[in-house]
């Protein structure tokens, strides 16, 4: 498995700048993830500088959506075109989609994701940004996301029948559904990313108590070689989203997030 082909989310260092993770991401020879609200904080021109000068790729940029809030809020909408205007800027490939929590009904919530991917993905389309819905676990379905499981997102990115729509498969999120395997099958056509890290037992944080691959209890070899099998040939990002501190510096901690993932994917085959 090739280093060059392994992405590090910026997910996992959100206490550095993001031309400081731009410069971890050049020293441990990864490419790079990186989030809406701290390049935005940093400013997009003094982020797409550093990539250039760093010679780092940017491959994917978290995250627009929320449209379960109001899907008439003209705020939202202007902060999701802003994120799509970043992507097209940063040379992104792929922008990930949480979608919202469900603030009233499940149905009101599908309603309201199903209206604003169709205002949103013309708009996308036209930047030549893809968009990748991610399905988060069912402990976020309040606050970040209503859709749970992967085989909703699937059904979303069929709806919409679009090259510009598909989806993040994060194992974090996905690992626990007993009918994973016939899920990654039928979602196989639209995976434009897969995410790793482990789940640690206890979990101390619903969003950021996750664990480096091998630290956990999820059974990431049979994911790999599941994922594998249906085909799937694109990039694999590690993202720990973690309050711990990190152990040595962090270039050290990149390395390992590195070594980790590399050796999970070439021992997993």
């Amino acid at each position: 498995m090739s280093h060059d082909s392994l992405v590090l989310s910026q997910g996992s260092f959100l206490d550095l700048s993001t031309p400081e993770f731009l410069k971890v991401c050049a020293d441990s020879g990864m490419a790079a993830s990186v989030w809406d609200i701290p390049v935005h904080h940093d400013s997009v021109d003094v982020v797409a500088k550093a990539a250039e000068d760093l010679g780092v790729e940017v491959f994917s940029l978290c995250r627009l959506g929320y449209f379960t809030e109001d899907d008439h809020d003209d705020a939202r909408w202007r902060s999701n075109l802003a994120v799509l205007d970043t992507a097209a800027r940063l040379g992104v490939e792929t922008v990930v989609v949480v979608v919202g929590g469900v603030t009233t009904t499940f149905a009101e919530a599908e309603s309201r994701i199903r209206a604003g991917l169709a205002r949103i993905l013309p708009e996308a389309q036209a930047r030549g940004v893809r968009l990748a819905i991610e399905p988060f676990h069912p402990m976020l379905v309040a606050e970040r996301s209503s859709v749970s499981r992967l085989a909703q997102a699937t059904a979303l990115a069929e709806e919409f029948a679009s090259e510009w729509l598909g989806i993040t498969l994060d194992v974090y999120h996905v690992w626990w559904d007993p009918d994973l395997t016939e899920s990654v099958r039928a979602a196989a056509p639209h995976l434009m990313a897969v995410d790793l890290s482990d789940w640690l037992v206890p979990t101390t944080n619903l969003l950021r108590g996750r664990g480096r691959p091998g630290d956990g209890v999820i059974d990431l070899p049979g994911f790999v070689r599941l994922v594998d099998s249906v085909g799937y040939t694109g990039r694999w990002q590690v993202e720990v989203l973690s309050d711990e501190p990190r152990p040595g510096s962090d270039l050290d901690y990149a390395l390992d997030l590195r070594e980790r993932t590399a050796r999970l994917l070439t021992t997993a085959r």
